[in-house]
C-alpha cells in the first residue's frame, strides 16, 4: 500500500513538472515570437513600401480598364505575401529550438496519443532524434506500450518521431511541422496582426 502512495506520488510530481516544463516552454515561445515580430517588421518594412508603390503605379496605370480587377489583385498579392512571411517566421522559429524544447513537444504530442497506444508494439521512425533517445522519450511518453524497433528516416516532413502500430493499422505523428501547423491554424491572425500590421492595412 505505501509502494501505491509513493507510485502515485511520484506520478503526480513527475506531471507537475511536465505542466511546468510546458508552460515554461510556451513563455520562451511568446518572447521568440516576439524577437521574430521585430526583426520580420524591419525586413517587411521596406517591402511593403516597394508593394505600395507598386500599388500606386498600377493604380495609374490601368485605372480605367482595371478598375473592378484591382482590388481582387492587392488582396491576392497581400495575401500571399502574409503567408509566405508567416511561413517564413514559423520555420525559423522552430528550427531554433534547442534538442531539449523539441523533446519536450514531441513528448507532449506523444502523450496526447498514449491512450491510444498503451499495450501495442510500435515501430519508431525518427529524424532529428537519435533511435536510443527516440525510445526513451517515447516510453516515458506512452508506458506501457514496447518499441521494437526505432530507426532514422530522413524522409519524414519534419523533426521528429512517426510512431506505426501495425497490429492497429495505426500511425501517429509527433513531428515539428505538425506544431508549425497548429500555430498557423489556430494563432494565424494573431501572428499575421504581430508580423503584419503594416501589410495588412494596405
Amino acid at each position: 500500500m505505501e509502494e501505491m502512495v509513493s507510485s502515485d506520488a511520484l506520478e503526480k510530481e513527475i506531471l507537475d513538472d511536465a505542466r511546468k516544463k510546458g508552460e515554461r516552454l510556451l513563455k520562451e515561445a511568446d518572447a521568440e515570437m516576439g524577437r521574430i515580430r521585430t526583426e520580420y517588421l524591419e525586413r517587411a518594412r521596406a517591402s511593403l513600401e516597394s508593394l505600395s508603390r507598386d500599388f500606386a503605379s498600377r493604380s495609374e496605370r490601368y485605372h480605367d480598364e482595371n478598375t473592378s480587377r484591382l482590388p481582387l489583385e492587392k488582396g491576392r498579392m497581400k495575401a500571399m505575401f502574409v503567408d509566405r512571411l508567416l511561413q517564413n517566421a514559423t520555420t525559423k522559429y522552430l528550427s531554433s529550438l534547442s534538442p531539449a524544447e523539441v523533446a519536450a513537444l514531441v513528448s507532449e504530442m506523444l502523450e496526447g496519443a498514449a491512450g491510444l497506444l498503451v499495450g501495442a508494439e510500435v515501430k519508431l521512425h525518427c529524424k532529428g532524434i537519435r533511435p536510443e533517445d527516440a525510445s526513451s522519450l517515447f516510453a516515458k511518453a506512452v508506458p506501457g506500450a514496447r518499441v521494437t524497433v526505432a530507426t532514422v528516416d530522413d524522409g519524414l516532413p519534419g523533426i521528429g518521431i512517426v510512431v506505426i502500430c501495425p497490429a492497429a493499422r495505426m500511425t501517429v505523428r509527433a513531428t515539428l511541422n505538425l506544431v508549425g501547423e497548429r500555430l498557423l491554424d489556430e494563432g494565424r491572425g494573431e501572428l499575421a496582426q504581430a508580423l503584419c500590421a503594416e501589410a495588412l492595412a494596405i
